[in-house]
């Protein structure tokens, strides 16, 4: 197996611009993610024959000539753009890649089932990754554009560099089509020892500052930086253009009735109307450009399977990955949001809830576990559940770990129900793990999924069966730039609370006012919330009420009381709480603005929005403001 040549059409190198460099980065990720999913579902079936000397016979099923082929195009796709774009190592592993598949087609080498050369050649790929990175020094590819030295100094002893990497991967990999169809070396150290020295490689790949994983190899880099470029289809933006096009003909409308002065009948005719139009056309703009931002969670799915396989192998599990509603869209930010905290749900699942195999077995369950994740539209939100076929989680481990840690007396951990000792989990810091894996046990990680949501405006709610297994479920709005609010007063000062946030308004009269241990608190159907006084926030200082109370005073609430003012219930996390608020204004949707500078890091604040009669209103970060305000009522 050779490099490319370092003369004729391959050697041509093009200037790119930064915005076609950007290009390349979005197109070269997405060939990637092409050749993973494949590659992924390759290894899971059974290996292919190598009997009959037919290299279609050799590809096993007629449609797998056609994977193989798909395969060939996407290394192809890279190297070609490569090798324009200057990026030398990446034209020469693609180049490789390309040759394992052509081997393949030939009925020279096998694929499917062939564990061993599938992950040498996601190990590959993971390396092409992580040199088209934008963050990548040139000097991993040799200069962008062709320059840099390419005989370099090497790291010092003990620091990998892609260079050597590289230099690797093409040795195994030319070893791996040389090896007969059904024989895989037993080792990638043995693939590299029976091919010909790497060194003369080495010289046409620039040393690097990259930095692999520990052992010499690099995983897939599953948080490469997104691309702020996205596809539009062509027939939103023509009905974009058409809304346009009606906006300036109301707008004409409007100069032409102020420009005649038209007499009160005449405008009181027309300029209903007008506002009619206008409505609707602002409506069906806003549906259109919320639809540019919206993209399939498929993007994040794909991501997906390569994680269970590398979790899966570390804990040394069989696990399965079923994904359904891929199609199902939401936001583009909100996507990329929801990469970390999935992930981590996903590695919690397959290291604290699905059994080794012996385990399963005996439980009369298959020896491979199930991962499950669905995605959906449902009343105006979107929802995604992690579920997994496991042990499910144990209320009294909880309760045993939270006495151990000093969290609670045991008196206090037995009169936990188990939903109240399954919400433990989510408090920093808190692990049921004696011991401390690569995966998890140091106690950090659902703090954070929970907390990333509620940032969200979105919410987590989690069921679990022991012996059965445990489902995550995650609600989040489509879109974080528009969301329907319940306007209220405090103060003078109008307050948006996100309806996601609200379960009802009440009236807080006599009968539902009360003092426990000298705190005011709302009846409420068969509970008792802590009450808030929102005008208390910035009565004083912000964050800080005059009376210096968290809460209005027990001496306070007869004149709430006489009042009756408004009470809006909401809940944040798993925690309920009743806003006093002077007036209830109105549902409506607000767009929502950053604060700035002077209030960006003032806690329990989202945002401001403008509202249509001109007035300000500030938005409530309703479980920011909780965590800040409300101190949570003790567990006795």
């Amino acid at each position: 197996m050779s490099e490319l040549p370092p003369s004729g059409e391959e050697s041509l190198v093009l200037t790119l611009s930064d915005e076609e460099l950007e290009l390349f980065f979005a197109e070269s990720r997405e060939q990637l993610a092409e050749l993973e999913r494949i590659l992924l579902s390759l290894e899971s079936a059974a290996p292919l024959s190598s009997s009959s000397s037919s290299p279609a016979a050799a590809a096993g099923e007629p449609d797998d000539r056609a994977v193989v082929d798909r395969l060939f195009r996407a290394a192809h796709t890279l190297k070609g753009n490569a090798a324009l774009a200057g990026f030398r190592a990446v034209a020469n592993l693609t180049h490789a890649m390309e040759s394992v598949f052509a081997a393949v087609r030939d009925g020279r080498a096998t694929l499917r089932g062939n564990r061993y050369l599938i992950d040498l050649l996601l190990r590959t790929a993971d390396v092409v990754n992580r040199l088209l990175s934008p963050s990548a020094p040139p000097s991993a590819n040799g200069a962008v554009n062709g320059g840099g030295e390419e005989n370099g100094p090497m790291p010092p002893r003990g620091e990998a560099a892609p260079a050597a990497v590289v230099t690797q991967l093409l040795d195994q990999l030319e070893a791996a089509v040389a090896t007969p169809p059904g024989t895989a070396p037993a080792s990638p150290a043995a693939a590299a020892s029976d091919a010909a020295p790497g060194a003369s490689r080495a010289a046409a790949i620039p040393a690097a500052t990259l930095t692999p994983d520990q052992g010499g190899t690099v995983t897939a880099d599953h948080a490469s930086p997104s691309s702020n470029l996205i596809r539009v289809d062509v027939h939103v933006l023509d009905t974009l253009m058409d809304l346009v096009g009606e906006l300036v003909i109301d707008r004409n409308r409007l100069a032409l009735l102020a420009s005649r002065g038209a007499p009160g009948e005449q405008a009181v005719h027309e300029l209903p109307q007008l506002a009619s139009h206008l409505s609707r056309l602002t409506g069906e703009l806003q549906t259109a450009v919320m639809q540019l931002r919206m993209v399939p969670v498929e993007t994040l799915f794909r991501k997906l399977p390569r994680l269970v396989r590398e979790t899966a192998r570390v804990t040394g599990k069989e696990v399965r990955l079923e994904m359904s509603g891929g199609e199902t869209e939401l936001d583009r930010s909100l996507v990329e949001a929801l990469h970390e905290p999935v992930l981590h749900l996903i590695r919690n699942a397959i290291d604290h809830g699905i059994e080794d195999a012996g385990a399963r077995q005996r439980a009369g369950k298959p020896p491979a576990g199930l991962i499950s994740l669905r995605a959906y539209h449902r009343e105006g939100s979107f929802y995604l559940e992690v579920s997994d076929d496991g042990r499910g989680i144990d209320p009294e481990a909880i309760r045993q770990a939270a006495v151990v840690k000093g969290e609670l007396s045991p008196e206090a951990a037995a009169r936990l129900s188990d939903h109240e000792a399954i919400q433990l989990l989510f408090r920093p810091g808190f692990s049921t793990r004696q011991e401390v894996t690569e995966i998890s046990g140091r106690g950090v990680g659902l703090d954070v999924v929970r907390q990333t949501v509620e940032r969200l405006n979105g919410s987590l709610d989690v069921e679990s069966t022991p012996g059965v297994g445990t489902t995550f479920r995650l609600r989040l709005p489509l879109t974080l730039a528009i969301i329907r609010s319940l306007l209220v007063e405090a103060a003078g000062v109008a307050v948006a609370i996100p309806l996601a946030y609200v379960v009802e308004a009440v009236r807080a009269d006599r009968e539902r006012l009360a003092t426990v241990r000298g705190k005011p608190m709302l009846r409420h159907r068969d509970h008792v919330l802590p009450v808030v006084r929102l005008r208390d926030w910035w009565a004083g200082s912000w964050g800080r009420p005059v009376d210096g109370e968290r809460a209005p005073t027990a001496a306070g609430l007869p004149a709430a009381a006489e009042a009756g003012l408004p009470a809006v219930i909401v809940r944040g996390g798993r925690q309920e709480v009743a806003l006093l608020v002077d007036a209830l204004l109105v549902e409506e949707e607000v767009v929502i603005k950053p604060l700035g500078r002077f209030l960006g890091d003032l806690p329990g604040l989202a945002g401001t929005a403008l509202l249509g009669d001109g007035r300000i209103a500030l938005i409530l970060d309703v479980p920011a403001y909780l965590a800040k305000h409300v101190a949570p009522l003790p567990v006795r």
